[in-house]
């Protein structure tokens, strides 16, 4: 008896939709095996752990400029009382960061993701700014106050002196505010890893091409690749 068409698709076609399904199930998994990768690699243990690092940085100088305007409103006050500054205010530890914690290894696994290293420039210069800041608070400021008491004839007005560095303080401040941008970029490539659930790791190449992914790193050229350019300038022509 020969099998109709009919026939063939009736025994075939329950044996197709197993295959289907089976087929269908293997790739969802695989898709889905390969965002759970990319999250662990380049969020977990690149975005998200840079974000910690700079949140510290950042943290670390806040305490020191929380610790700077305590030590100069003290003064002020002691001054104005007629009375010397505590000992302890004047002994007073502002905090060194260090940077050792920042790991090149997830600025490389950034830079293949977005396809440019101006996280890592950014991030250089704020190295370059904590350390300047903790330095003026730690000497210049703490060295002003000192040298008031010890040779007061010769340093001038206390006024003189909490309005002078108060300024420098403040300018420190709003200095720290382009630092901020640096977390706001890695929470919007973050929010990309996390809601593309699409991604795998033959389409993290076109992460590069990511409208959303040239903003960030546009941005932040704009406030640190052309300052670092900037600064150097300024060298050559103090050189000179």
């Amino acid at each position: 008896m020969c099998m109709t068409f009919d026939d063939f698709m009736k025994i075939i076609s329950p044996i197709l939709a197993v295959f289907l399904a089976y087929w269908l199930g293997i790739h969802t998994r695989t898709k889905n095996t390969q965002h759970e990768q990319i999250i662990r690699r380049y969020l977990e243990q690149c975005v998200d752990l840079l974000s910690v690092n700079v949140d510290n940085a950042l943290n670390t100088f806040n305490q020191n400029f929380a610790h700077a305007l305590r030590l100069l409103k003290e003064f002020e006050d002691a001054e104005k009382a007629g009375i010397p500054l505590r000992t302890e205010s004047r002994e007073i530890h502002f905090a060194l960061y260090d940077p050792k914690s920042f790991s090149p290894i997830p600025f490389y696994k950034l830079k293949s993701l977005i396809g440019d290293d101006i996280f890592w420039v950014a991030v250089q210069d704020l190295f370059v700014f904590i350390d300047t800041s903790y330095h003026f608070f730690s000497g210049d400021l703490k060295l002003a106050i000192d040298t008031y008491y010890s040779n007061r004839e010769r340093m001038p007005s206390s006024d003189k002196i909490v309005e002078a560095d108060f300024e420098k303080v403040r300018r420190l401040m709003e200095e720290s505010y382009n630092y901020y941008s640096i977390l706001k970029e890695l929470q919007n490539i973050a929010l990309i890893l996390e809601t593309d659930t699409s991604l795998t790791f033959d389409k993290l190449e076109k992460l590069k091409r990511n409208k959303e992914i040239i903003e960030t790193v546009n941005s932040l050229k704009a406030k640190f690749e052309n300052r670092e350019r900037s600064d150097s300038q300024e060298g050559k022509h103090t050189d000179a």
